[in-house]
């Protein structure tokens, strides 16, 4: 997949070491602020260098295969001092420096001299015109191999900025896909995979000699050098009179800190994941509609972010993603990039939405984003801020049939207290558009490698993904106190399960979830619930909705599978009576996370529950197999299977 150069500098506060820091706020600031000084480009004679540390054992495959990378200084900018390359020995790691040529704090740009060259067996590829881009959270690499100008090589960690340098520290240095291929084509390779690399250090400074731009100064509201007014970036896209009275909204005011972001444990790459967003529908409409004649505004996707069409713009990213046995539980932090541009010229204001980093994190997670202000013609300079916080209740991640991709669907969004302040346009409580958001990474972690390892990655046949289940029906009724969900799952699997054949397997259970040994049944406990009762004296058309939590893991190592049931919702309706529930499951290579489905219909002819003091419970009921249950164990038992009966207790406050 080609990569393109990142754009964009403008800052992303709160990122630790390889994420946002406040340095990335000093290094839109140092553009800003030469633009507000000269109007031109502050491109200067550099010195320093950029050092990149390529390892052997890295995800990437480029050392693996014998390839040499040296520096030359024949080729790029003739400014540049000629030196040698610094290298390591015997291809277990190599160290590459790039002298720096020029330095543009305008565009946060860093041209180094000489070309790089990928050299295996007598084959030869060349990068000239090489080029650092220097972004919020990551710098691109870029040159020009063969005749197409590229990224090679992106570094994840945000660059300190003064008024004269730019550093980065240790940034973790990838090859890109689209270098990948083409080093592959141009060195004769069969293979050649991106991924990680090694490192990457900066340290880019103007010479002495070149003049300095102006002391900058930082503040929460904005970009500011000294006496001078803060310069609209979308003044040309949007020009707003100075002194007219904006029909709409209010001035923004000062958010309060940003919350820490989730500590993730051992998280996945996320590369070009999307979050597809539209803002506000109505707000939209207001902007692009026709209060009175000439008055419709315009809506733009710009610096990486694209138009969906329909109200819905994408924000594309790296990130970085947990997935957890529990789908619900799935963490992710997604660093969108790019613009929407709200213009509305009319009524002398246009407001813009930045770099949304959109958290996937229970119940706190959120949309953070930096909002920009024109009103009346003043630009208050860009604000980060959480400024919606998403409800997913209910919700959980969809996969991809190849299990590399999680996907949260149209996530219910409001505006927050701090969103309110930073736009200055709605209250908060606003309900907004809700957003998609996936996470793309390269291969399917087994969850369950460390308790049941399958010692095969022999391919094996993917059956359909079951659909999604149905809703549950929505009963107004009693809450549950407790209760619990007992299941045995199937017996002839749990037999095949424990039997020497030639080692047996084990039943193990996580998350709440326990094994009663002498009933040979899993029990999951009640985690939430709601009870409808019947006609008077009538308890057959009683109506129930628990959801249980806990995981029974079937284990069968010497069999190359396994089977992780968790999570199961039991609906008693009648008729529609059914279990849902998730499935985990691994067959030989073939690694499925969690899937949802209507696992089992449950026939309730003939089934009376019995009651308790305040607990009811309906026992035995007959679980049968639907084609959903049989795609989600990939075809082992076909629709139509008896499972074990069901046996479902609620408790009532």
């Amino acid at each position: 997949m080609a990569e393109e150069a990142e754009q964009e500098v403008t800052p992303r506060l709160t990122r630790s070491f390889h994420r946002r820091t406040r340095a990335s706020l000093a290094l839109a600031t140092v553009a800003l602020s030469a633009a507000a000084l000269t109007g031109t480009a502050a491109a200067a004679p550099g010195s320093g260098e950029v050092t990149l540390t390529l390892k052997r054992g890295a995800e990437s495959s480029l050392l693996r295969k014998g390839v040499k990378v040296t520096y030359s200084a024949k080729a790029g900018k003739t400014g540049a001092t000629k030196r040698p390359a610094r290298k390591g020995g015997n291809g277990v790691t190599q160290k590459v420096s790039l002298p720096v040529a020029d330095v543009d704090l305008l565009t946060a740009t860093v041209e180094t001299g000489g070309a790089l060259s990928f050299a295996l067996k007598g084959e030869k590829a060349t990068a000239t015109d090489l080029q650092l881009k220097i972004g919020a959270v990551s710098t691109a690499i870029s040159g020009k191999l063969g005749k197409e100008q590229l990224v090679l090589f992106r570094a994840k960690g945000a660059a300190t900025v003064d008024a004269a340098s730019i550093k980065l520290d240790g940034g973790k240095l990838s090859l890109t896909g689209a270098a990948a291929d083409a080093l592959r084509e141009a060195l004769g390779l069969a293979q050649l995979s991106d991924g990680k690399l090694g490192s990457a250090d900066v340290d880019a400074k103007i010479d002495d000699a070149a003049p300095v731009p102006a002391p900058i100064q930082i503040d929460q509201g904005g970009l500011k050098p000294p006496h001078e007014p803060l310069v609209d970036p979308y003044a040309a896209q949007c020009p707003i009179p100075l002194g007219a009275n904006p029909a709409f909204g209010q001035a923004p005011a000062d958010p309060g800190p940003l919350p820490a972001e989730p500590t993730l444990t051992s998280p996945l790459a996320v590369a070009d994941g999307p979050a597809d967003w539209g803002f506000k529908s109505s707000f939209r409409g207001y902007v692009t509609g026709t209060q009175e004649p000439g008055s419709a505004g315009s809506i733009s996707a710009l610096e990486g972010a694209t138009d969906n069409g329909g109200g819905s713009f994408r924000f594309s990213g790296d990130g970085e993603y947990v997935r957890q046995p529990s789908a619900g539980n799935d963490q992710l932090v997604l660093d969108g990039e790019g613009v929407l541009l709200f213009c509305k010229k009319a009524h002398s204001f246009h407001v813009v939405i930045k770099d949304p980093t959109v958290i996937v994190d229970g119940a706190n997670s959120r949309i953070v984003a930096s909002v920009g202000l024109n009103r009346a013609g003043t630009w208050g300079g860009f604000k980060r801020a959480a400024i919606a916080a998403l409800d997913l209740t209910g919700l959980r991640p969809t996969y991809s049939a190849d299990g590399k991709t999680a996907t949260w669907t149209a996530v219910p969004a409001k505006l927050t207290a701090d969103g309110a302040a930073v736009t200055g346009l709605y209250p908060a409580g606003t309900g907004l558009d809700p957003i998609t958001v996936s996470a793309p990474v390269d291969s399917v972690p087994d969850l369950y490698a460390g308790t049941c390892a399958i010692g095969s990655t022999a391919p094996e046949t993917a059956s359909e993904l079951p659909e999604a289940p149905l809703a549950l029906p929505s009963l107004t009724g009693t809450s549950l106190a407790g209760g619990n969900v007992r299941w045995g799952t199937h017996t002839p699997l749990r037999n095949n399960t424990l039997a020497m054949n030639p080692t047996a397997g084990s039943l193990q259970t996580f998350e709440g979830a326990t094994y009663d040994t002498p009933n040979t049944v899993f029990e999951y406990p009640e985690s939430s619930g709601t009870y409808v009762e019947g006609a008077p004296g009538d308890p057959a058309d009683d109506r129930l909705v628990l959801q249980a939590k806990g995981i029974a893991l079937l284990c069968k190592p010497a069999h190359l599978h396994r089977y992780a049931l968790g999570s199961p919702t039991v609906v008693i309706d009648g008729a529609n009576s059914r279990l849902v529930i998730d499935m985990d499951l691994r067959v030989k290579g073939l690694i499925r996370p969690s899937v949802r489905s209507d696992l089992a219909t449950l026939s309730m002819t003939g089934i009376t529950p019995a009651v308790n003091g305040k607990t009811i419970t309906w026992s035995a009921i007959p679980a049968t197999l639907t084609q959903n249950g049989s795609e989600a164990f990939n075809g082992r038992y076909p629709a139509g299977t008896l499972l074990d009966p069901i046996t479902v207790s609620a408790t009532l406050p």
